[in-house]
């Protein structure tokens, strides 16, 4: 039968290597603000590229994300509506400066609607729709055919 002698000595070589395993991560932390007026974004998204790994800032526009040691290598990426995506290289990445995002403005083209005046009763819009519903309705011409009046 196999005896344990040194029972201590294998529960902390267990314990030690519980602890590598946790620790084979880095945990970044940062604030994330609006560039030329330091205001901090909320909610903008912090995440790390082509990974389901990520976090949103919170109402002080601070963050805190957890990286694996096999994403180290990849892409920390900062993005938020009405601002311009920040993209950086883990290795590259210092938590002591603020990470400033600037304002994208998204022209739109003009957009046209027109209308023709409508009806403006009740009455008006069943009377608009009786008489639109040859139009819409085949089955009304089919039972046109077969009315007796």
């Amino acid at each position: 039968m196999f005896k344990i002698k040194n029972a201590k000595g294998i529960l902390f070589l267990l314990f030690s290597f519980c602890g590598v395993v946790a620790f084979a991560q880095i945990k970044l932390n940062n604030k994330v603000a609006e560039f030329g007026f330091e205001t901090p974004i909320e909610n903008a998204s912090v995440y790390i590229q082509s990974t389901a790994i990520g976090t949103v800032t919170n109402t002080d526009g601070n963050f805190s994300l957890r990286v694996p040691q096999e994403n180290l290598r990849d892409t920390l990426v900062v993005s938020s509506i009405g601002y311009a995506t920040f993209k950086i290289a883990i290795p590259e990445y210092d938590a002591k400066e603020v990470i400033f995002l600037e304002q994208q403005v998204a022209s739109l083209e003009e957009v046209m609607i027109e209308s023709e005046p409508g009806p403006k009763t009740g009455n008006d819009i069943v009377l608009k729709a009786l008489k639109e519903l040859p139009k819409q309705c085949r089955f009304f011409l089919f039972a046109k055919r077969f009315s007796t009046t």
